[in-house]
């Protein structure tokens, strides 16, 4: 995986990627996050629910896209300094550590990621 910037990258035919959240400073308030992947509900895989984390297998042939639309909601009474920290990942990383920070200021809170395959 290259990263081009923080919400592109190149992706290679059967290359595993992880997208893993890690909510921070949000205290004892709850945090939510929601992914689609291609159109679809993206579950997080079991067992990482306080850092949820989402895995897909590249599938599309060289020029296609796919993409993760991402919602990150922060709840009444999380604190000014809480924020997401989204890490990506997969194999052979370029210009990484991959990824992205959401906080609570962040004008746009459902990013798009896109995965172009070459």
């Amino acid at each position: 995986m290259k990263m081009i910037d923080p919400f592109r990258y190149d992706v290679s035919p059967g290359e595993v990627v992880t997208i893993k959240v890690t909510p921070v400073a949000f205290g004892a308030s709850a945090f939510s996050v929601e992914a689609v992947f291609d159109g679809s509900a993206f579950a997080p895989l079991p067992n990482t629910g306080n850092t949820p984390t989402y895995k897909f297998t590249v599938t599309k042939p060289p020029t296609r896209t796919h993409r993760v639309i991402m919602e990150f909601t922060f709840l009444a009474g999380s604190p000014k300094t809480a924020r997401y920290e989204v890490a990506i990942s997969g194999q052979s990383d370029n210009n990484c550590p991959c990824g992205f920070t959401i906080n609570k200021t962040t004008g746009v809170k459902e990013p798009v990621i896109r995965f172009m395959v070459k």
